[in-house]
């Protein structure tokens, strides 16, 4: 690789990830400072999660971000049903959205997603978002603190809407995707600790299960360093259970939660279709400020994996973590200035896809396939 392009590249596509939505974070506002997010999709699961708070029937209620709302949406539906089987007759509804900070949450919870539903019990698990995959060059114990200061805010406006819930507050899980970050997450997660009162405010901390005692994760966790895999998610169900039969008691043999939500952009394909529909070769160009990087993408499904190569005229890398899940596409690459994460969905001859590299902001790259 040319180094001299390469070093041109990276700030131009960092400078676009920065752009390419509002970042709370980035714009240095604290996490206790609600924050909307104004993109369509977004404003979209917005209204779908607030007809369901409407609908009522709900004595568990999960908040988070994608780590959360992927365990419960209709477009990861081998987790759903993993959700199901868990917590089938508990009446749990999920109210998770991707790629959401404290300060998203937040503004979601002060604008309504909360009001009238009355849960019994609230599992929150936030915070990640706000980590990133880099640690400050100044440190890290102002970003603890910031993160902190947030999720307290949350748990505070939790127990003003909802005063009859025990809240379950849950350590941020071990991420991968950048190691030297489970340091500034053990700090986080001793402050929350610190926070219950072990009544109606509990801390739950899962993350020895997850990972050893250095925060690498055990085979099979996480499928790309962040986002628990089906054995991931029952380490947590396996943790909550317990919790839900001492609060709770053992869950009905009727379920009055409302129907589950997803991705307002993701349309679900039929599970005979998943392997075809992905197979193959796909060109796409993602938009940077340094001008345009060309993308031949080449997938190829194995038994619920995926593996392949990614090609620009920066980079050819191996495509690592691959995983096809319904329509959902999800795998990264290790290339020379860091590890990008593709998410994204396929329909018919579209593929389409988010980018995050380095500071967390996915970027649109939009695929047709190539005969």
């Amino acid at each position: 690789m040319n180094a001299k392009k390469s070093c041109r590249f990276i700030p131009g596509i960092l400078l676009l990830l920065m752009t390419a939505r509002v970042c709370a974070q980035e714009l240095g506002i604290p996490a206790d400072q609600p924050v909307a997010r104004t993109d369509k999709n977004s404003m979209i699961a917005h209204e779908q999660l607030l007809e369901k708070a409407r609908k009522g029937g709900i004595d568990v209620y999960f908040e988070g971000d994608s780590i959360t709302r992927r365990w419960g949406a209709t477009d990861y539906p081998e987790l759903l049903a993993n959700w199901n089987e868990n917590f089938f007759g508990w009446n749990a509804a999920n109210f998770g959205w991707g790629a959401d900070s404290i300060q998203n949450i937040l503004w979601r919870l002060e604008n309504g997603e909360l009001d009238g539903v009355h849960p019994k019990v609230i599992v929150l698990l936030a915070g990640t978002n706000n980590v990133g995959n880099r640690v400050p060059a100044e440190g890290d114990e102002s970003k603890a603190a910031d993160i902190t200061k947030g999720i307290q805010a949350v748990i505070n406006l939790m127990r003003k809407k909802a005063p009859e819930a025990t809240i379950i507050v849950m350590g941020i899980f071990p991420r991968n995707d950048n190691i030297a970050v489970m340091p500034t997450i053990s700090k986080i997660n001793q402050n929350l600790s610190e926070l219950a009162d072990g009544r109606k405010v509990r801390y739950l901390n899962i993350n020895d299960k997850l990972a050893d005692e250095n925060g690498r994760l055990y085979d099979g966790m996480m499928k790309d360093g962040l986002h628990p895999s089906i054995k991931g998610y029952q380490v947590w169900a396996d943790a909550l259970k317990p919790v839900f039969n001492e609060l709770l008691g053992p869950p009905a043999k009727e379920d009055h939660a409302p129907p589950p939500t997803g991705d307002p952009s993701v349309t679900v394909v039929p599970v005979f279709s998943w392997p075809l529909a992905v197979n193959g070769t796909w060109k796409g160009t993602l938009a940077t400020a340094m001008g345009p990087l060309v993308h031949t993408i080449t997938l190829r499904p194995n038994r619920g994996k995926l593996d392949g190569l990614v090609k620009t005229d920066l980079f050819e890398a191996k495509i690592e973590n691959g995983s096809l899940m319904a329509d959902r596409v999800t795998y990264v690459i290790n290339i020379e200035f860091g590890t990008w994460v593709y998410e994204g969905t396929v329909w018919g001859n579209e593929l389409k896809l988010q980018v995050t590299a380095g500071d967390g902001i996915p970027v649109e790259l939009n695929c047709t396939r190539q005969k």
